[in-house]
């Protein structure tokens, strides 16, 4: 897709392709964060291209065989997931499915949070995510556990929902962080730390 999208964002990956139409549907990282995929379609050209979903959110798409529908599944870390039929233009055409989320709510339990912090380059905005207990207390001091792998092209923070961790009801916040060896920031973020694992 290289010479077809002109954008520094990643294409993460292609959906369909119609060949006689000269069009070709696929999902990249363009969300309001870099862990938001959203849909995409764009002539062979390279003219044309179109964001068909709402950069709020996260989506998983299946686009039908005939290519005038495809399902979106949106969502954020916090936001539970919502199924919705679109047409090709994006405009919703039914709302298939939508999460129930009181007993979450009835139960108490705290929706997590993601915030954003600096890398010690100094420039790099990353993501991380804080799970807290019912209950929460925020006058209260809390033990910490941090989660953080440093592989590469991993994530700790995510656009998915996200039930707080189970650990937290023993009285733990408990953080999970990106490196900036984090998925979907594209290659130059990758190249910037290749052999700078330590």
């Amino acid at each position: 897709l290289s010479t077809v999208t002109k954008h520094e964002f990643e294409v993460s990956g292609i959906e369909a392709v119609d060949e006689a139409a000269g069009v070709v549907w696929y999902t990249a990282r363009d969300g309001d964060n870099h862990m938001k995929l959203q849909f995409h379609r764009v002539r062979l050209d390279g003219s044309g291209d179109r964001r068909l979903t709402d950069p709020a959110f996260h989506h998983s798409v299946t686009i039908s065989p005939d290519r005038r529908h495809f399902v979106d599944i949106a969502q954020t870390h916090a936001t539970p997931p919502v199924t919705t039929l679109r047409d090709a233009s994006g405009r919703a055409i039914a709302e298939l499915a939508v999460s129930d989320r009181s007993k979450f709510d009835e139960l108490g339990l705290e929706p997590v949070e993601m915030f954003t912090f600096t890398a010690a380059d100094g420039t790099t905005r990353l993501h991380g995510m804080l799970h807290k207990p019912s209950g929460f207390d925020p006058s209260r001091q809390y033990p910490v556990l941090v989660s953080v792998y440093g592989g590469p092209a991993t994530s700790g923070a995510r656009e998915t929902f996200t039930m707080p961790d189970p650990r937290t009801e023993y009285g733990f916040l408990v953080v999970t962080l990106n490196g900036r060896n984090s998925a979907g920031r594209g290659k130059r973020a990758l190249d910037a730390i290749y052999g700078k694992l330590g």
